[in-house]
């Protein structure tokens, strides 16, 4: 596939996601300042995950739900786009950075060894189908729990890129994981806090620098790491009876 193609989709996944946890964000009032672009990410990917599972349970996710997912996505983007690139700007260099380090992974094409096993079939049962009852007595490996994210990666299937870029999400997620702890290192005061960032990012590229291996279980592992964290956080800078 296009290399131009490739990078692209990977940049307006990270962007589409964003945009979702940025609007989330300004509804709910999630976070206590303007500098988080990784932290809205994290929070889309809980809600977006949250919508698919919705979505799958009356209707299939085909192109006729994961366009308009992409479209508003963009409008939102384009809609906001001062304020994001504000964010952005805190950030920029590592921004930046990351992205190049992630270029190898999402150039290099290689699935999962359980891709064509069971994820490419689930994926084309989603795309298909709406949820199938029973779907488990033809193979039980279909109805892993891990699968739920298989329904996330549904929302961003395009027609010129098929099932061919589902791994792109993988890094799209670890992207957010990098952002959000670089981000809370420099905004931290809590010296324990930013050496516990520290040790996030680098515990994340030596056990997942070889992302493609990883299966479904990446994002559930990353979003632990980063409760973790938050665990920590509330024990430092809260009174705990």
């Amino acid at each position: 596939m296009n290399l131009i193609y490739l990078f692209l989709f990977f940049i307006s996944t990270i962007f589409i996601i964003y945009s979702y946890g940025f609007v989330l964000d300004k509804i709910l009032k999630l976070s206590n300042n303007n500098y988080n672009f990784g932290e809205k990410g994290i929070y889309a990917i809980s809600f977006l995950l949250s919508i698919s599972l919705i979505i799958h349970f009356f209707i299939p996710i085909n192109y006729q739900v994961t366009i308009p997912i992409f479209l508003v996505g963009l409008l939102i983007l384009f809609w906001n786009i001062k304020s994001i690139f504000i964010e952005i700007n805190f950030v920029k260099i590592e921004f930046v950075l990351i992205i190049i380090l992630l270029l190898p992974f999402i150039f290099i094409k290689y699935f999962h060894d359980d891709f064509n096993y069971y994820h490419l079939p689930y994926l084309n049962a989603v795309f298909s189908y709406k949820i199938i009852l029973g779907l488990g007595n033809l193979n039980n490996i279909l109805i892993y729990p891990q699968n739920a994210w298989l329904d996330f990666i549904s929302l961003f299937k395009l027609p010129i890129f098929e099932n061919n870029t589902s791994y792109v999400l993988n890094a799209s997620i670890f992207f957010f994981f990098i952002i959000f702890n670089v981000e809370k290192f420099k905004q931290n005061n809590e010296k324990l806090l930013k050496i516990f960032n520290a040790l996030l990012v680098i515990l994340a590229f030596v056990l997942f620098s070889r992302l493609k291996d990883y299966g479904l279980e990446i994002i559930p592992q990353l979003i632990l790491l980063l409760v973790t964290y938050f665990i920590l956080e509330i024990y430092l800078n809260k009174e705990i009876n």
